[in-house]
């Protein structure tokens, strides 16, 4: 029985023919996943809460405390639940931008240290001057 013809790798740029994906020069790069145990957190229940908490809160509530308005796309717990489901399900939320998510996630794994350097204006997230949002703030 004939096989299916083959296709270029998916690999941008490259032209070399595999039986589907990409070939053995170009692999996909290894995502990180998230523990299986604390991705049990993330049910029905917890999807409900979050839409609830973003339809409530709809802006970024780090943005705003630099009279930035920015849609909120994340949901953040204000205490951290370490996998607890308790916790998780009953700490106090916080909505924010993705980026901001990130970057309060990341602060949290280096002690706490927050920084707000964003240069995005309260309209579209349209580019501004050279000044931070704390600068011109102040």
């Amino acid at each position: 029985m004939p096989s299916a013809p083959l296709k270029p790798c998916t690999y941008p740029g490259c032209a070399r023919l595999v039986s589907s994906g990409r070939c053995e020069d170009h692999p996909l790069a290894i995502q990180a996943t998230r523990d299986p145990e604390r991705q049990k957190l993330y049910d029905r229940k917890w999807q409900r809460r979050r839409r609830l908490h973003l339809s409530a809160s709809p802006w970024c509530a780090e943005c705003l405390r630099h009279d930035v308005y920015t849609a909120a796309t994340d949901v953040h717990h204000l205490v951290p639940h370490r996998g607890n489901r308790t916790v998780f399900m009953t700490s106090p939320l916080e909505s924010l931008c993705h980026e901001c998510h990130s970057r309060i996630t990341q602060a949290e794994g280096r002690g706490g240290l927050k920084v707000f350097d964003r240069r995005v204006s309260s309209a579209g997230g349209h580019p501004r001057e050279n000044l931070s949002q704390c600068e011109e703030s102040a």
